[in-house]
Parts: structure tokens; sequence; C-alpha cells
């Protein structure tokens, strides 16, 4: 009989104290109840996947939330508000740099160029900002190209084509070797961050003959602008945002549809006939019944027919259900679930006010426009808007458009400063926030500017409008009460010379 061998002393240590480990580790509590796998959570398989693990729902994303989009008057709606809030009018530079005579040159030369700005001659910049942003509510991402000498006419040699983010190849991956870049879903990795991209010729959806929709191209970072929505660190595609919603809203389409079906089915059926009798042609006598020309046995009611039965008959009118009372309460819930990632209010998606007062609406306003401040301030304005204007300048001063200042070439970057003012928000009650910004800048907490930026305004460009209309007011000899150089605070005459000019001092 064959001896067994026998386990070294190490051996059976070491396996004791695996086995002593995982008992602990499986006797110990949770410290997270969210992380148990009992009774509630055994059936929780949730994924573990990094950042960069979207390839595989990308495309089915962008498809399901376009086809809502068109399809569903709500998320039609919901898509329409997003962009109204984030860029309503546009979002507009104030060239910032030190010297005010290049900071004027450069926006009178930008209010002719952002006419020219879209390279396919649709709209303008601020009309590229709503495209880009109705893109991000639909696939949560877009592409901007920079494109030089498109069109002659333009005032500048430079334009920006718009692209879908399918352009760009999310499932083109390879790893990094000594000869080969790293390429994550279709963007070129560098060191720390793009270095190119691998766009298609042409869409991969069309279908006209001819096109190219599987050959890429590589394309420099430094001609595109990856706008895009993040949730993760490392994370290099954007995702709608409307990607929670999704399943909900379908299971709410076709919760209506099949009321909506249910009820149509009951209404088709007006009454039901009772008889006893044997006779076939009974039911061609009861209320005016004949067959019609495909041999259907068709009944038409009339107002103010009475009408006799035969003994042994009788009649039954249709009585369709009602939805109940649970139809409302349940539809204004998924409306809710569907307004929440949209970054609506209910009562923005919906328009109804109902059980709405001014306290509640004026929360959820707030709420949802410090979201939008946020996509604004993190998203649109540095990935589109700042590498826009940076083209902008650069163009503008290489083709000699501008005249740059003498130090320009020693230090660039100080006339590229710019900022960008966010379309205003409408006063919920004006005279009580205008009240309220005047207190602050008479108290110093606040100033000019910083209240004609949430205005969407430009410090600079009121003062000179207020200028010019104090000019001609004085030039033309007319005094308004607003004028707070003649007229105070109170009602009274602040300057009597200046409230009537043609008055000598001293009478």
């Amino acid at each position: 009989m064959a001896k067994t061998k026998k386990a070294s002393p190490e051996k059976i240590t070491a396996t004791q104290a695996v086995r002593e480990n995982s008992r602990r580790a499986a006797s110990i509590t949770p410290a997270y109840s969210g992380s148990s796998n009992g009774r509630r959570g055994k059936n929780w398989i949730a994924s573990g996947s990094g950042p960069a693990f979207v390839t595989q729902s990308l495309d089915q994303l962008r498809r399901r939330a376009r086809d809502l989009v068109r399809n569903d008057p709500w998320i039609a709606k919901a898509s329409r508000v997003y962009v109204s809030n984030l860029i309503g009018k546009g979002i507009r530079p104030v060239a910032k740099t030190h010297d005010p005579a290049f900071n004027a040159e450069l926006m009178q030369l930008w209010q002719l160029w952002n006419q020219d700005a879209d390279a396919s001659g649709t709209t303008s910049f601020y009309g590229m900002q709503a495209l880009i942003t109705k893109s991000l509510y639909c696939t949560g991402e877009a592409l901007g190209r920079k494109i030089l000498g498109a069109d002659e006419d333009s005032i500048l040699p430079l334009q920006i084509q718009l692209m879908e983010p399918d352009f760009l190849d999310h499932l083109y991956n390879q790893q990094k070797t000594d000869t080969q870049p790293l390429i994550v879903q279709g963007i070129e990795m560098g060191r720390y961050k793009p270095s190119a991209f691998w766009l298609f010729k042409s869409h991969p959806g069309e279908a006209l003959m001819g096109l190219n929709r599987t050959e890429r191209t590589r394309v420099s970072a430094d001609e595109i602008m990856h706008v895009r929505l993040t949730d993760r660190i490392g994370q290099v595609r954007g995702v709608t945002p409307i990607a929670a919603a999704l399943l909900r809203v379908m299971d709410m389409l076709e919760y209506e549809e099949a009321e909506l079906t249910r009820k149509k089915l009951a209404a088709m059926f007006v009454a039901f006939v009772r008889t006893l009798s044997d006779d076939a042609e009974a039911l061609s006598l009861l209320l005016g019944a004949y067959k019609d020309a495909n041999g259907q046995e068709t009944a038409e009611i009339e107002p103010g027919v009475l009408q006799h039965l035969k003994p042994g008959e009788d009649i039954e009118f249709n009585q369709p259900a009602d939805v109940g009372g649970s139809y409302e309460p349940f539809m204004r819930n998924q409306h809710r679930a569907m307004a929440a990632p949209s970054d609506v209010t209910y009562e923005e998606l919906t328009g109804d006010l109902t059980g709405t007062n001014f306290s509640s609406a004026r929360v959820g306003l707030n709420t949802v426009r410090r979201i939008h401040e946020q996509t604004q301030d993190f998203v649109i304005k540095p990935q589109f808007c700042l590498p826009s204007w940076r083209w902008f300048v650069k163009s503008a001063i290489a083709c000699g458009e501008i005249k740059p200042p003498d130090d320009y070439y020693d230090n660039p970057r100080r006339y590229l400063k710019v900022d960008f003012v966010s379309p205003a928000w409408y006063a919920i009650q004006p005279k009580e926030e205008e009240e309220a910004a005047q207190m602050a800048i008479r108290g110093g907490t606040d100033t000019r500017e910083n209240v004609n930026a949430r205005k969407g305004l430009d410090i600079i460009e009121t003062d000179k409008q207020n200028k010019i209309d104090q000019e001609r007011a004085d030039e033309l000899g007319l005094v308004y009460d607003t004028d707070p150089r003649v007229v105070s605070k109170a009602g009274n005459s602040a300057n009597p010379t200046k409230a009537n000019p043609e008055k000598p001092e001293g009478e």
C-alpha cells in the first residue's frame, strides 16, 4: 500500500492561515448595509468596471436617447428646456486683457466673426452652442473641429465644424507598445491628455451611397474640441444625462399605450344584446341593424330613438371602467423621475403648476440653476468657448486683421484672457432682487460688475450705453427721473443746473 505523502509543516501552516482568515472575514458583519449580500442584497449585481468601460453601452444609449427625443413629447420638451436654460441667447465672451484698446478691437471683430463661425453656414457661434448642448443631452458629448480657409467670404480664415460623437470610433482601442500609442475608444492618449482623435471620414449612421463610413483618419488634438459630460475621474467619453431614465420612460410609454388601447377597445362596444330567441334574424331587427359591405352585423344609434324589444330580449349598455384615482399620481411621479436626470424641474417639463407656490418654485429653480451653472462653468465654457476664443484671437493676429501690442510675442497668454458671461436668469421677484442688488453695492458686499454679469451683461458695454444715453439727453435738453445726476432717489432735484440747463446758476 502506497504511503500518502505528508504535507510539510510550512504548507500546513499557510493553508490553515488562509482558511482561518476566510472564516473570520465571513463572520464579520459589513460596516455598510449597502454592501451586504444577505436577503435584501443578494440579487443586487453591481458592475465594478473602470471609468473607461462604457464602450459596450455608448451606441445603445445614443440610439435610445435620440429615439425618445424624436418621438416622446416629454423628453423632446425636456431637451428644449435643457438647452434653453444652459445657453439662452448665448454665452458671450468679454476680452479681459490689460490693454483696453486691444480689448475693444477684439470685441468689435468678434461681433462680425461670430456670424461666420459655423463652417456649414447654418447658424452663428451662439447657435453652435445650442447645437452642442442638444448633443450633450442626447449623447453626452459633441465634437468641434478647427477649419482654416473654408469660406472666402468669412472675415477670418477660421471656422468651426461641428460633428456628432459618432464620428469618433468608440470601438477603436489599442494597447500601448514601444512602437504604437495607447488608443482608448478612438482617442489617442498622450502622457496625461489626448494627443489625437481617430475620426471617421463620414457619419457611420448615414445611408447615402458613396460615403466612406469605415475609414478613419488621425486628427491632432490641437484641431479638435471634445465637449463631454463625465461622471468619473479618467472617463474619456461622455454619456447622456438621461441614461438613468431611459428604461423608466419606455415603461411609462408602454403603460400609457396599454391604457389607451384598453380604453379604445372598451369604447368600441356600445351595447350587448341578450336574447332567448333562436331566430337568427333577431339581431337584424334590433336597433336598425344591418350587414355592411363585408357582411358584418352593424348597428347604428341615433338621438331620440325609441326601440321596442321582442319578448325575451334585453339590452345592456357598456360602461367602460375608468383609469382609476391612481393614474394621475402615478404619471406625476413618472414625470418627476423623467425630469430629475434632465436637470429640469417638474413644472418646467410638464407646465403643471398644481400645488406649486412661490417658495417651492423658487427653491426648485435655485437648485436646478446651480446645476446648470456647473455645466456652464465646468463643461461648455472650458471645453468649447475657451478653445474657440483662443483660435479666434490667434487667427485674427496671424492674418493681420488685428495688430497686436508690441509685447504680444513676449507673453501671448496675457492677450488671451477672457471672461464668459452666461445668459441671465429671469428674476422671480424683479423689484425685490433689484433693491437687494443696490443695497449690496452700497454696502460694499457686491459690485456693479458682478450684478451686470448675473444679468448676462458686460459692465463696460453697460457704462458705454449709459454715457451715450446721458450725452444724448443733455444735448437735447431732456431730463428723466431715472437720471441720478439730476434727480435724487427721493425724486428731488439733485442738481438745479443739470435739471434746467437753460437756467443760469444763482437764479
